[in-house]
């Protein structure tokens, strides 16, 4: 009874905790080391989104990448009407901020964190195994995974708690970060020689508008997802 009067009153406590460890990890060199295996999980989380989307409209979900520079693909099959694809599209980044807000959420319970973290790491094991099929994101997906795995096994409380918070924390700011600086790149003109087209790009073309509308558009849907969960995670 004490430990749960505790939990309840310090998860919003460790979930500000959360939220300082990444802004010091993007904001300060000292925490740097700490940014690689972060966007990484949330490529992994992004293109994962991509596929889970595929298969929810009815395609399949062929395979995934996950690249040393923090880029990934995600392939899939089906038919491909303009709904569909800007649908998958649409979920990567979507899916990520979810994510990352579905963890805030659930701060409080009911899932134990080391469930929670323990389901979250299996299931990074499962889509190396399953999706997967480049090297370097084979042995990054199922490494982060087993990191996970372990974290729910052994890490005591609160520190499950706060590794819990931090990774919605981190996949949350991800998928903003990511959306802002798609953003701030030229609306006009198309794409660039050279640049790669984004998802925003594909849905842009698609729909019509820019690249910069849809992202706009993208960023208010995180936000909302992000204050769902701080209001959820309150019960």
């Amino acid at each position: 009874m004490v430990e749960t009067l505790l939990r309840q009153l310090l998860a919003d406590w460790i979930l500000v905790a959360a939220a300082l460890v990444v802004l010091w990890v993007h904001r300060s060199w000292r925490g740097r080391f700490l940014q690689r295996p972060l966007a990484l999980l949330a490529t992994w989380v992004h293109e994962l989104a991509h596929g889970s989307a595929a298969l929810l409209v009815g395609g399949g979900f062929d395979r995934m990448e996950v690249n040393r520079d923090g880029s990934g693909r995600a392939w899939w099959h089906g038919r491909q009407t303009r709904f569909r694809s800007a649908l998958v599209s649409s979920a990567g980044y979507l899916g990520t901020a979810m994510a990352g807000a579905a963890l805030i959420a659930l701060r409080h319970g009911p899932v134990p964190h080391a469930l929670l973290l323990q389901v979250f790491g299996l299931t990074m094991l499962l889509s190396a195994a399953l999706y997967v099929r480049n090297g370097f994101g084979f042995t990054t997906v199922a490494a982060l995974g087993a990191g996970v795995v372990a974290g729910g096994l052994f890490l005591p409380w609160p520190l499950v708690g706060l590794f819990s918070c931090l990774l919605g924390t981190a996949l949350w700011y991800g998928a903003w970060r990511s959306l802002r600086q798609i953003s701030s790149t030229p609306a006009h003109g198309g794409i660039l020689p050279g640049q790669i087209e984004t998802d925003a790009h594909k849905v842009a073309r698609l729909y019509g508008g820019t690249h910069r509308t849809w992202c706009q558009i993208w960023m208010v849907l995180a936000l909302a997802a992000l204050m769902g969960g701080l209001w959820v995670g309150k019960y």
